[in-house]
């Protein structure tokens, strides 16, 4: 029997080329064949029509000159990849080479070659390769670079320590401020362990925090510690730690946010020694005592100025808590904020409630800290109360005799602008938002008379009394200038802040249209407007100008009830349910 030497050597390049065949189709990309000739002549071709689609050259698969195939390629990335082909022809070393196709006002395709050159027997060289489509990754890799251009640009804009974190705790990224609250550079702590800086005595706490963002995919938590400055001495912070985890929940990064709090601290412990938690003989403000309540609320203990301010002895009121002081619409409100507060495991500063004081309304100024136990749980608050009844009085009375707007203690705009840096802080870091609401009611002519000048304060009190109710303990009520009141509603998810802007509007006018009197001189119209931070400016100025830009106005219409009615207690019913950050 005789062997074909011809069917043999067809038979070898079959399987050959089946082999070839099998081996493009796993390739992620398009199979490319270039050939250079003795002449310089360059040609190429494709398996398959997706290359000359990803040029947008048409179909098949050429052959195509230099010009052709690279025809929307920009001039710059032409002579890389020229440059990239005669190296690799000069040398034989692999071809590779990232461009871009720019087909006129269509999506740019950026494109990546990898290709390894062959010599042939004539002198001439091939190459066979792979151009893969790397949009989606050059996209990706585009917004990593801005969302971290970003996070840099916020940690070094804030005053807060911020800090970057590997799972094991090694400080990978700190912030400038870092200069201000410890003293030390980022060079210094860059690449160390936060556990040798940490006061012996708190870092069983901060090893049990990472444990837990670790271990249970917890995504935030907050911690109070000590922490070696650089002269020694140690300072306490209050850390929030947010976890960063990966498709299958384990923990990759760590960033936190941290604020010195020492004075705060000095301050709460040489309160707590100075009464010795009993009656002993403490140096005080008027008008105020100091307090510690539990995770529900109720008192643990308060001092021995509680009787004066309370009506009610500290013995028995350390069995009672502050809600049971409260009437009933105020009670569920602060309730609804409390719980809100415990979640968060945030501190608060110069909150206002009303209690019943011998069956006598007063008001209470409330400001207070965390407590946590060793394994870093919130157990309680820590505080101070100061009644300001008599001081929302005169204030009042002065106003009015003054002739100017009855604010009542509100804040005024210097005051807003401190709120409002504080709320942009907040918003920076966590990426929330921040919204306000601008009321402006009309100023006609001066009053000429004591009963215009009295319709037109008892008009703005009802208005006050209105846009109160709509508020939370946390949000600001401010009068920055005769007659324009600004609500400030910090801490909303970015998302829903515009939402939140939109319902609270269309609560304000729906609630200002009942203030109006039938008295002479009283304002008829209001005009009410909204601003958002970030997305409609970064100043407070420009927020404000933007809002009453885009006011629109009210009517006041009459109203025969009382000017004083309240109705159901609507207060935050706007920013509940999400809308604020948690």
């Amino acid at each position: 029997m005789t062997s074909n030497p011809d069917k043999g050597s067809d038979l070898f390049q079959s399987m050959q080329q089946s082999m070839f065949d099998r081996l493009a189709d796993s390739l992620p990309g398009e199979v490319l064949f270039c050939r250079l000739d003795l002449e310089g002549r360059l040609t190429f071709q494709a398996r398959g029509g997706d290359l000359a689609r990803l040029h947008q050259v048409g179909d098949g698969e050429g052959p195509w000159t230099e010009s052709q195939l690279f025809r929307f390629v920009p001039e710059a990335d032409r002579r890389r990849l020229q440059d990239g082909l005669y190296h690799s022809a000069k040398h034989l070393t692999p071809w590779r080479c990232e461009y871009v196709v720019k087909p006129g006002h269509r999506a740019r395709v950026h494109l990546e070659l990898s290709a390894r050159p062959l010599l042939l027997d004539d002198g001439s060289v091939e190459w066979v390769g792979c151009v893969l489509d790397v949009s989606e990754r050059y996209y990706l890799e585009q917004a990593l670079l801005r969302a971290q251009e970003k996070f840099r640009f916020l940690a070094e804009s804030t005053r807060d320590l911020v800090t970057l974190h590997a799972p094991d705790g090694e400080f990978m990224y700190v912030s400038q401020s870092v200069r201000h609250v410890l003293g030390h550079s980022p060079d210094q702590l860059t690449g160390a362990s936060p556990f040798d800086y940490v006061h012996p005595g708190d870092v069983d706490r901060m090893r049990d925090m990472f444990r837990k963002l670790a271990d249970k995919g917890e995504s935030a938590r907050d911690v109070q510690y000590r922490i070696r400055r650089r002269d020694g001495s140690y300072a306490w912070l209050e850390s929030r730690a947010t976890g960063y985890l990966d498709g299958d929940g384990g923990l990759i990064a760590l960033q936190c946010t941290s604020r010195d709090i020492t004075e705060q601290r000095a301050l709460m412990s040489a309160l707590v020694e100075s009464e010795q938690r009993a009656t002993g003989p403490v140096v005080s403000l008027p008008m105020e005592f100091y307090w510690e309540v539990d995770d529900h609320g109720r008192y643990m203990w308060v001092s021995s100025q509680a009787e004066a301010i309370a009506g009610v002895p500290p013995v028995i009121l350390e069995t009672l808590s502050p809600f049971d002081l409260m009437p009933p619409e105020e009670r569920s409100r602060v309730w609804n904020w409390f719980n809100a507060l415990l979640k968060s495991g945030r501190g608060f500063s110069e909150i206002e409630h009303r209690v019943l004081r011998n069956g006598e309304l007063r008001w209470w100024r409330v400001s207070g800290m965390p407590l946590f136990n060793a394994s870093g749980a919130l157990t309680g608050y820590r505080g101070a109360v100061r009644d300001v009844t008599e001081q929302k009085q005169v204030q009042g009375r002065l106003t009015q005799l003054a002739g100017a707007e009855p604010v009542a203690g509100l804040p005024d705009e210097r005051v807003l602008g401190v709120h409002f840096e504080r709320a942009q802080t907040r918003a920076s870091v966590k990426d929330l938002s921040v919204v306000l609401i601008l009321v402006e009611v009309e100023q006609g002519a001066a009053p000429v008379s004591r009963v215009e000048a009295a319709a037109v304060a008892a008009r703005h009190s009802l208005i006050i009394k209105r846009l109160e109710a709509l508020l939370r303990p946390s949000q600001t009520l401010a009068c920055t200038r005769s007659g324009e009141f600004v609500m400030l509603i910090p801490d909303l998810v970015r998302g829903e802040a515009p939402a939140v802007a939109a319902r609270m509007h269309r609560r304000v006018k729906e609630s200002l249209a009942q203030t109006a009197t039938a008295e002479a001189g009283a304002p008829s119209r209001a005009r009410v407007g909204t601003a958002v931070y970030p997305r409609e400016g970064e100043l407070l100025t420009a927020l404000l100008g933007r809002a009453r830009k885009r006011a629109e106005s009210i009517a006041l219409e009459a109203d025969d009830a009382p000017s004083d009615h309240t109705g159901n207690d609507t207060r935050g019913n706007d920013t509940e349910g999400g809308s604020e950050g948690r």
